[in-house]
């Protein structure tokens, strides 16, 4: 019964934002990557240029090879990247570490995103939910987070690049992130929940008892 209670208190106080943890996704994909594959979309989920067991608060380091995803030369806008889960995840948060295209490094400080949209999928591609119009800064070192409503079930979800801060060439990310929140532990068998069952009548009829 104890076991039952304190699961259940637990649950309601604390909720599946109090497991939450930092998530780097399985794969990434794109419909646009520089010709030089040492700025491929693998460099966005691998913690090149961060440190490890890295965080959103840990800086990423200025853009370079193997470290960066650049887009192919023209590709500035509707290009999207994929980012997937072999085991279909709870996530409430994405994390995004913008490209760090500073002069010297990068033709131009235009690379970084602008605005995006991110899409929520499930393992049969069907549509969980959409976050719209989302704005990044550039030259932000740290991860730029974007907290939401949990979404459950996600296998994929597919971030499309809809402007820059100005470039006429390239642009892309340095690194992306998520928030998993597993699912609050629930009684273990019919036992439990009808231990609380009873309880709760018990607690029902002193309560009315005592009243009437």
């Amino acid at each position: 019964m104890f076991r039952c209670l304190l699961l259940l208190v637990l649950a309601v106080l604390l909720g599946p934002a109090a497991h939450a943890q930092f998530l780097s996704p399985d794969g990434a994909t794109t419909s646009s990557q520089f010709d030089n594959s040492l700025y491929g979309i693998v460099n966005v989920r691998n913690g090149s240029g961060l440190p490890g067991e890295f965080g959103p608060s840990d800086t990423h380091a200025a853009y370079g090879a193997s470290n960066h995803w650049t887009t192919a030369q023209g590709h500035v806008a509707n290009v999207t990247a994929t980012f997937t889960f072999i085991t279909p995840k709870s996530v409430d948060a994405f994390y995004l570490w913008n490209h760090m295209s500073t002069i010297g490094i990068a033709a131009t400080n235009g690379y970084a995103i602008a605005t995006f949209s991110l899409r929520f999928y499930n393992d049969s591609n069907q549509l969980l939910g959409s976050h719209l119009n989302l704005s990044a800064a550039k030259n932000v070192a740290t991860a730029q987070a974007y907290a939401f409503g949990a979404v459950d079930d996600v296998s994929s979800v597919v971030l499309t690049v809809l402007a820059n801060h100005g470039d006429a060439n390239y642009t892309g990310l340095a690194e992306v992130g998520f928030r998993a929140v597993p699912a609050v532990p629930e009684p273990a068998h019919f036992g439990c929940a009808a231990a609380l069952l009873v309880l709760g009548f018990a607690l029902a009829r002193r309560f009315f008892g005592r009243a009437a």
